[in-house]
């Protein structure tokens, strides 16, 4: 599949999608430090307009 065609396929996909829930602790950071890739991934999805929030199930405070 060339990249045009990935790229409409994606863009496709976002219409079937109402929103996205992202795990804070071990996904996007580890400790006080982000996760190799997180900060640009949040930042893709943020692109698409698509409605983020972010959730963790830890019990340490965030830093």
């Amino acid at each position: 599949m060339g990249r045009a065609a990935t790229r409409e396929f994606e863009e496709d996909q976002f219409e079937m999608i109402g929103g996205v829930l992202l795990d804070i602790s071990g996904v996007l950071y580890q400790g006080d430090v982000a996760i190799p890739g997180a900060v640009e991934a949040v930042r893709r999805l943020r692109d698409t307009g698509l409605p983020i929030r972010f959730l963790t199930n830890s019990t340490v405070p965030a830093p």
